[in-house]
């Protein structure tokens, strides 16, 4: 049976979309800001549409919240952000990012796992 190719997650077999998709009004403002950087190469690259928002305004959630404890250890100091558990969330939410990042292809490691190539903005 052959595979639609608008489903396909490889974007030479995606049709161009000419913006990315609304941004979620959920998303905390630096998140948000993350969004708006990276979701026009997303799109151009087809790995950013109405199907994958949820989970890339997730992936731009996840780094405000990296940003956030990172802030938040170096303002405890270390040692006592290592017992009071705040590395400790750190590291997992860092770990968890990481995931994500990979799945929508924004490591060179994953792209090149699955064959896909970014494509730069116009002109760049």
């Amino acid at each position: 049976m052959a595979r639609d190719p608008k489903l396909t997650l490889f974007p030479e077999r995606r049709p161009a979309k000419l913006k990315p998709p609304t941004r979620p009004g959920w998303l905390h403002e630096l998140a948000a800001d993350e969004w708006d950087r990276l979701a026009p190469a997303m799109t151009r690259n087809g790995w950013l549409d109405e199907i994958t928002a949820e989970g890339f305004a997730r992936v731009c959630e996840l780094g405000y919240e990296v940003r956030r404890l990172d802030e938040l250890v170096d303002e405890m100091g270390l040692e006592k952000a290592t017992t009071s558990g705040a590395y400790a969330a750190m590291l997992d939410t860092q770990r968890l990012l990481l995931e994500y990042l990979e799945q929508y292809f924004m490591t060179p490691a994953s792209r090149a796992k699955h064959g896909v190539t970014f494509k730069p903005a116009p002109g760049a």
